[in-house]
């Protein structure tokens, strides 16, 4: 998992993942699943949680 430094880098992740004409696992080198852009989406999305000082259990 990638840890980002700042809000700009993981939102920039979050468009070059959502616009990737094609992803792959790794290490198999498999076409990953809609399932794993879900799971990496939400580690983005918690990572700018934390970095925005955002609780999203309770906010």
């Amino acid at each position: 998992m990638t840890e980002y430094e700042n809000v700009k880098e993981a939102v920039m992740a979050l468009v070059e993942y959502n616009t990737a004409k094609e992803m792959k696992r790794w290490p198999s080198g498999e076409p990953s699943t809609l399932e794993d852009l879900q799971e990496l989406n939400m580690e983005t999305i918690y990572q700018l949680c934390d970095l925005l000082g955002v609780d999203p259990e309770t906010d």
